[in-house]
């Protein structure tokens, strides 16, 4: 809360062209960062905030039952139930393996268990996708965001804190004419919408966007209690991954920033990428064998790490800024 088959056309591939492929050894020596793509929660935010959307709906409806520990409760019997009987399938994520090598460093790729684990965690973050839906069709079969409006969302963001330095690195983006993105899995935009103008950044969807999950209003601007379905389901860290590739250029120096496991798949997949310490990112990449490199002590236009898959580490968005800078 709070992945089914490999479908063809979904790899973490860096050769070819367009919007479906990416490469780090495509950048070459001096060259520019073109976007930014980040996460929001623990990555901008200095914590999770899930919490702030549930709030609007309890402060809306002070009587509303069940508590949100229900819901809660909900995921972590689901979770629960699928860790203990999920069992690989190799042969369901094959075909999305396969275009895995370009991406990933020639010492990882020629150990048969880092392969294994990669292709495990394709198939991982697609099976989970079930789980996450069952918290999130509960809460809409309970109807708990009926009556909440737009407005209750947005007054929510005065209690949103930001991580330091973000404001910094992002005036600096807006200076240099790098379009950012923050694709997250929370539950609407309207928090992050407001959080941004606060600080004077107006997202016009180009310069500045967002994409998540949204949920129905009203002409009213009232929540009908459910997800607009016309919209992306982003839930996992598959579902990332398939934006990536199907909305951005890759290949022409897109940078991924993000704290979690569930941002990993969509970082390995972009030209460069940025893990915030402190969540989940860094152990599971280790796992899967890729390069972790401290950002504050590495040349990030260092000829020797262009041709390889290389994730760099900061707890500092003053970091993520000078190496903007440097590029």
């Amino acid at each position: 809360m709070y992945r089914s088959v490999c479908k063809k056309g979904v790899s973490l591939s860096k050769s070819g062209s367009g919007s479906g492929s990416g490469s780090r050894s495509g950048s070459g020596s001096g060259s520019t960062i073109s976007r930014v793509v980040c996460d929001w929660d623990e990555t901008i935010t200095a914590e999770d905030t899930i919490k702030l959307v549930a709030q609007a709906a309890y402060k809306r409806k002070p009587d509303f039952t069940p508590l949100f520990a229900h819901f809660t409760d909900v995921y972590l019997r689901a979770y629960n139930k699928f860790e203990k009987s999920y069992t690989f399938n190799e042969e369901s994520t094959s075909y999305c393996a396969a275009g895995v090598a370009s991406a990933m460093p020639m010492t990882t790729i020629e150990s048969a268990d880092a392969w294994t684990a990669i292709k495990q965690e394709i198939s991982y973050q697609q099976e989970l996708k079930q789980v996450e839906l069952t918290s999130i069709n509960e809460i809409v079969d309970r109807k708990l965001f009926t009556q909440v409006s737009i407005k209750d969302f947005e007054q929510q963001a005065s209690k949103v804190v930001i991580r330091p330095g973000f404001w910094d690195f992002l005036k600096e983006c807006r200076r240099s004419h790098i379009p950012v993105t923050v694709l997250s899995v929370n539950w609407t935009s309207h928090i992050i919408r407001a959080v941004l103008e606060m600080h004077g950044h107006s997202v016009d969807g180009v310069n500045l966007s967002i994409i998540v999950n949204e949920f129905k209003f009203d002409t009213n601007h009232v929540c009908t209690g459910e997800f607009d379905s016309n919209l992306p389901s982003l839930r996992t860290g598959f579902d990332k991954l398939k934006i990536i590739q199907q909305q951005f250029q890759l290949g022409k120096d897109v940078l991924y920033i993000g704290d979690s496991r569930t941002d990993l798949l969509a970082m390995i997949q972009c030209d460069f990428g940025i893990i915030i310490k402190g969540g989940s990112a860094s152990i599971k990449a280790k796992k899967l064998g890729i390069p972790i490199l401290e950002l504050s002590v590495v040349n990030p236009c260092d000829p020797k790490l262009l041709d390889s898959k290389v994730l760099y580490e900061t707890d500092s968005w003053i970091e993520v800024l000078n190496y903007i800078n440097k590029r």
